[in-house]
């Protein structure tokens, strides 16, 4: 009996998956005191053998991986399998809390109150420079060029032969 409460164990998958992890460990526990003990590859294919159909995609992932899961491997993949698919209870709806918003009253030009945007005196929002747009500061992806040469405009022919690096300082910031 003790063997089938080991190799029979079926998941249930209204429990936490902890409860089943426990259930396989206290079961290959329990030979032990017959002197049939599994060693840790048996527990982890019972593990994951004895899943309930709901866990197939983890189960199979990890009992057709090309490389040995071992035990605790396999117990880190149920548990934050299970972690995964579990639905918050403090999800955020965007489209209800969109639909609730007010509009946006007055002028679309400059963004005050009281009047519309064919009557406004004021420059429009759009053409305002910002602080940030003010700031002379370099951002990521922006661009700035120096010409490299003596300022000649005239072209020189080059030279393949010729390896004139000397001269050449190029500067990666």
């Amino acid at each position: 009996m003790l063997e089938d409460s080991f190799w029979c164990a079926r998941h249930d998958p209204n429990l936490p998956i902890a409860k089943w992890i426990a259930r396989i460990r206290n079961a290959a526990t329990d030979l032990i005191s017959v002197k049939l003990t599994p060693n840790d590859q048996q527990i982890c294919d019972r593990l994951l053998r004895g899943l309930d159909d709901s866990w197939k995609p983890i189960r199979d992932h990890l009992v057709y991986s090309p490389v040995e899961v071992s035990l605790d491997d396999a117990i880190g993949a149920l548990e934050s399998h299970e972690v995964s698919t579990q639905v918050s209870t403090d999800h955020f709806d965007a489209t209800a809390s969109a639909a609730k918003t007010k509009p946006k009253l007055g002028c679309w030009n400059c963004g005050q109150k009281g009047h519309h945007s064919s009557k406004c005196s004021n420059p429009s929002i759009k053409n305002k420079p910002t602080a940030q747009a003010k700031s002379t500061e370099a951002r990521a992806g922006s661009v700035s060029f120096a010409t490299l040469g003596n300022g000649n405009s005239e072209v020189e022919d080059y030279d393949d032969d010729s390896d004139d690096d000397e001269d050449c300082d190029v500067v990666w910031g």
